[in-house]
């Protein structure tokens, strides 16, 4: 660094608040302090005109630039960090009374540089850039929120983010721009048409050789509380795939905190991905003796006993449940979860135990559905709480706090009564359509007949790759219209839904129980059971069948009903397969099933059930959903992919276990980008991922292709339409699709 001549007044900062001098003081310093995370200095400058350099230090050997601030003579400059030492570090001004000083070498004046701050910067040598466009330094806390995009999809935590890009990170003097996120949310674009590089997909990632840029976001979370009681931190963070270890975040923050030296809460890096996590905890002690504060997943949910991810007012009977125990719940239940179940079904509102974050699939249902959903530690043991329990209340979450107040059960039927669509539906089924046909010969607009499941299924055979369908058969309506009519079971259970007792829920329960024990001992005639037995001999022998729900109440555009019924594997030995016909159509009496369709006043006896049978692969690699949506950043492009090792859902998990994440973004024509968020919880050593690169790059692929085409099929407007596929890849490596469905937002 060109520096023509300079100064020095050197400072020792304790961690604590209280600051020691380890030289002998100077004259020109006085009142140095650290308040709420920041160093403060005051410096006194002398008889001349010039420019003075705060600067930073842990060893006094590697010193890097802080601050820069012009000076009239005997002038008092006050200089600020919006970092800390860890352990221990050092800090010194350096100033020059040159005529044209030029600290960080990029050929422009600083005097100049300083006069048109922050629109230019002495110490960052990235070129100015149009103010509507970004800035190359941030001035203040309301600069930043100039530049802010606000996190639409959880306005309750109040997150705003300015995207960041370096360029130039492979050498002496790299160069930092801040861009303005509510108008520029790629940093691709951004690189292309602001700054006019063009090679940064290429070299602006991890993995890139040589590494040259950095995509980074600088993330305000208002409402953190730290260990000593003050709020709020900025964060810089990256994509959580992105291996960042010590060195490469230490010349991050350094440039962060020196374009962005003054937002008034202090600067740390949040680790977001299980790489970043890894790489922390290996770098932990080095950390700690830095500048660069680390705020951990841990520390930033669960520093906070109470956190609100969906404001608002529900009423419900108030409900204690475990993760795995949720089959009783429906939508008029308040539930209290001791742990976080990886999914739950419609409830009238949320309250978990165990910090929630904004993406878990609790709280992006939650969202879905508009019901209040919070984390309140110990929720359960607040005797307030708790003595609530089973019983009818209000639930009011707001970001302050939540209020439960005890109601009255006719408090709750009004209130569900307000929610629901105020008609009822009657569900349209073919039940004249009664021959089994191949999936391949069916197209969308057979799902009158088969449902939407297997009419999707067979609407893929048109549009990917044989290998990646699923074959098999379908099985209509009209086979379980007739067996309920001719059994008259449709007749008792009509009786029974009118019974005024199946608003009491134990009655209810017992009802739906009874009813499922009956349909699965229907009597089919025999010639029925004899054409499914042709079907089944077209498959190799000792082939186990899977027997699939293909209702008309599941699949669609405006009705999503995913996992509301349920399937079956038939094995060779489980004598003729009618057997699990009969279960998949007795699933459509799941208690689950009747409280969505009761919710959403779909009429019961209008709902049939057809059932899609294929292969069943017992040694699957993997299984997993993706979604033609991102769901990690609102209105960003990019898909969704979830998967798990071998035959564990991902759709209805055992409890505890988490999928492994990737999002997947478009990178050129025909090319994607994937990163994956999150490892699965079923890693090990041997095998550490789920999907290779390719297989997701593959699921994106085909996702693209079926999103278009279902979009002109069932001929959808919105430009928010998107797809979902359920896929698996089988012991062999191939990639085959069993589902696709409209995604319900």
């Amino acid at each position: 660094m060109h520096l023509p001549t300079f100064a020095t007044a050197s400072l020792f900062v304790a961690v604590s608040v209280s600051i020691s001098v380890a030289l002998p003081p100077a004259a020109c310093c006085n009142n140095p302090e650290i308040v709420d995370g920041h160093f403060r200095l005051q410096w006194e400058a002398p008889d001349k005109v010039g420019v003075a350099v705060l600067e930073r230090s842990i060893d006094l050997r590697l010193w890097s630039e802080v601050r820069a601030a012009a000076f009239s003579p005997k002038e008092s400059v006050t200089f600020g960090d919006s970092a800390s030492p860890g352990l221990s570090g050092h800090y010194r001004v350096r100033w020059t009374t040159a005529a044209a000083p030029d600290f960080d070498s990029d050929g422009i004046d600083d005097f100049e540089e300083l006069a048109v701050w922050p629109s230019q910067h002495p110490l960052n040598p990235a070129t100015s850039i149009d103010e509507t466009d970004g800035s190359v330094a941030l001035a203040s806390d309301a600069h930043f929120q100039q530049l802010a995009y606000k996190d639409i999809t959880n306005p309750e935590l109040d997150l705003r983010e300015v995207k960041f890009l370096v360029a130039g990170i492979d050498t002496e003097h790299p160069k930092l721009w801040f861009m303005n996120t509510a108008i520029h949310r790629s940093h691709s674009l951004f690189a292309q048409g602001v700054l006019g590089i063009h090679d940064f997909l290429e070299f602006g990632y991890a993995g890139s050789s040589p590494r040259k840029y950095f995509a980074g976001t600088l993330v305000f979370r208002p409402n953190y509380v730290d260990s000593d009681g003050s709020t709020g931190v900025y964060l810089i963070e990256s994509l959580p795939n992105d291996p960042i270890d010590f060195a490469f975040m230490g010349r991050i923050s350094d440039l962060v905190s020196l374009a962005a030296p003054d937002l008034g809460a202090p600067l740390a890096y949040h680790p977001a991905g299980d790489i970043q996590r890894a790489l922390w905890k290996e770098d932990a002690d080095t950390f700690a003796r830095s500048f660069v504060r680390v705020v951990s997943d841990e520390m930033l949910y669960a520093s906070q006993p109470y956190q609100a991810l969906n404001t608002g007012i529900a009423f419900g009977w108030l409900r204690l449940a475990s993760g795995s125990a949720i089959d009783h719940l429906g939508p008029g239940d308040i539930t209290i979860f001791r742990s976080i179940p990886n999914e739950i079904g419609r409830l009238a509102g949320v309250i978990t135990e165990s910090p929630q974050t904004p993406l878990s699939h609790v709280n992006l249902r939650a969202r879905q559905d508009g019901v209040p959903n919070a984390y309140l530690r110990d929720a359960s043991n607040i005797d307030a709480i708790f003595s609530l329990i089973d019983k009818p209340v209000r639930l009011e979450v707001k970001p302050s706090g939540l209020v439960v107040t005890e109601a009255s059960a006719s408090d709750v039927t009004t209130w569900l009564d307000t929610l629901g669509p105020s008609e009822t539906t009657i569900l349209k089924g073919d039940l004249v359509t009664n021959r089994v046909r191949s999936l391949d010969a069916l197209g969308q607009t057979d799902f009158v007949a088969y449902g939407a499941k297997a009419a999707n299924l067979g609407e893929l055979g048109k549009i990917i790759p044989e290998h990646a369908m699923t074959k098999g058969f379908a099985i209509p309506f009209a086979w379980f219209h007739e067996a309920m009519r001719e059994s008259g079971l449709d007749q008792w259970i009509a009786g029974q839904l009118a019974d005024t007792r199946m608003t009491e829920r134990d009655w209810r329960n017992a009802t739906l129980k009874e009813i499922r024990r009956r349909v699965k001992r229907v009597e089919v005639p025999r010639a029925r059971i004899d054409e499914l037995e042709h079907w089944r001999s077209q498959f190799p022998a000792g082939q186990p069948l899977r027997c699939r729900s293909s209702a008309n109440s599941e699949d669609l555009i405006s009705f999503n009903g995913a996992g509301l019924y349920e399937s079956y594997t038939h094995r060779p030995d489980e004598g003729e397969l009618v057997n699990s016909i009969r279960q998949v159509w007795a699933s459509m009496w799941t208690a689950r099933a009747y409280e969505e369709r009761e919710f959403y006043r779909i009429d019961h006896l209008s709902a049939k059930m057809g059932v899609l049978v294929h292969s069943n692969f017992d040694d699957e690699l993997a299984n997993g959903v993706a979604v033609a949506t991102n769901l990690f950043t609102a209105g960003a492009p990019g898909y969704t992919i979830n998967a798990q090792f071998g035959e564990e859902l991902v759709t209805n998990p055992e409890a505890d276990a988490v999928p492994e994440e990737w999002l997947t973004t478009p990178s050129g024509e025909g090319f994607w980008q994937a990163l994956r968020m999150r490892s699965s919880s079923l890693a090990t050593p041997d095998r550490h991922t789920v999907m290779t690169l390719e297989e997701t790059t593959t699921v994106a692929g085909i996702l693209q292709t079926v999103t278009a085409h279902f979009k002109s099929a069932t001929g959808a407007v919105s430009p928010r339409f998107a797809m979902e596929i359920e896929f698996k890849i089988t012991l062999d490596g191939n990639l085959v699709v069993k589902q696709a469905r409209p995604w319900v937002r």
